[in-house]
């Protein structure tokens, strides 16, 4: 469906016009101005973009893997063996330090992995690791949350890979995995979790006078494994409790993935399970939301991306939204929303429904 022949008509004023604003970021560098808040949300060279504080608190004990028991043994950490595959301590191909992960996958692609609780009750989780592989995937993942990176293949250098991930009320583990990786030899070394501060993570418009409505925007670079898109469905941007995200995050359901958050608790809601890597998204791809009532769909790039969602009762009405990233390599573009005004036409929302 392409959805770009309906605007003009709307615009040109018939069926009660919805409210109209569009922001394409071309302005001087600095703070976003132009009725926009959000703390840490800056302008740089026409885009905008979020550079959100990152706790100064290391969630991880020995993120640098130098503390080991034996060879096949982490001091800090919990390993889970699998099939023939191992977890061996790397002393010659390593990042820093004097020791390094090395995960040696046996050829039935057996799932071998090290986990380390973290204390990190419902938050957002910036993880920053050194991969290096001889062929096959690695990642990592929180496995209570069900949130993982996409599935990354440096090759025989060792390459920096940032990513978001989400935390759970409890028994949240850190995983160091592989993926697609049989008979190779993944590598891991210098890993570091540290929390978000939620509220900085979102760049709000002011309150809309309804909750129906339409919202694009382009994100014109992004660090895959980091989240960027826009957010709805908001209540409070200062305390940001209950909202939906759609997402671009490197990998993903046609390139664009949702999760809501009910008073904290994190839930995707169309995400794949095992994301390869990012071959989905492309530089200034579009997300467009068209929320009518109860009624969700997404687009990208003007084409429908996912059947009909339906927005859970608690949050129908949240009047709340605008832009979402956890990363300052993440840049936006041509922001446009339009938006039901009270007593107006729904036709313009409805149109997307067709």
């Amino acid at each position: 469906m392409d959805i770009a022949r309906f605007f003009i008509p709307y615009i040109a004023g018939k069926n009660k016009n919805p409210i109209l604003f569009s922001d394409a970021f071309a302005r001087s560098d600095g703070a976003v101005g132009n009725g926009w808040v959000g703390a840490t949300w800056t302008l740089a060279s026409g885009k905008a973009l979020n550079t959100p504080n990152i706790s100064p608190t290391e969630l991880l004990t020995d993120g640098g893997l130098e503390n080991w028991d034996s060879e096949t043994a982490l001091t800090s950490w919990t390993e889970t063996l699998a099939g023939t595959s191992t977890l061996n301590r790397e002393g010659t191909v390593i990042d820093s330090g004097t020791y390094a992960l090395r995960i040696d996958v046996d050829a039935s692609n057996s799932l071998s992995y090290i986990r380390q609780t973290i204390t990190a009750v419902n938050k957002w989780v910036f993880v920053d690791f050194k991969l290096r592989t001889t062929g096959g995937y690695g990642n990592v993942s929180l496995a209570t949350s069900a949130t993982q990176s996409p599935a990354f293949a440096p090759g025989a250098t060792y390459t920096e890979y940032k990513t978001s991930l989400r935390s759970a009320a409890t028994g949240n583990a850190l995983r160091l995995l592989r993926y697609n990786a049989a008979s190779k030899s993944i590598y891991f070394d210098t890993v570091s979790a540290k929390t978000l501060t939620e509220s900085e993570l979102i760049l709000s418009r002011p309150v809309c006078p309804t909750s129906d409505y339409v919202l694009s925007v382009n994100v014109a670079t992004l660090e895959s494994g980091t989240h960027a898109g826009i957010v709805f469905a908001l209540d409070n941007p200062a305390n940001p409790l209950n909202y939906y995200i759609a997402t671009f995050c490197g990998s993903d359901f046609s390139g664009v993935s949702l999760a809501k958050v009910v008073n904290g608790v994190y839930t995707p809601v169309i995400s794949d399970t095992n994301p390869l890597p990012t071959t989905v998204f492309t530089a200034n791809d579009k997300i467009t939301i068209a929320k009518s009532g109860a009624n969700l769909r997404i687009y990208k790039n003007d084409s429908l991306v996912s059947v009909t969602q339906t927005i859970d009762a608690g949050l129908v009405n949240n009047l709340y939204a605008g832009l979402f990233s956890t990363y300052s390599g993440n840049q936006f573009d041509n922001w446009s929303e339009q938006v039901k005004p009270v007593g107006g036409s729904s036709s313009f929302v409805d149109a997307f429904f067709l």
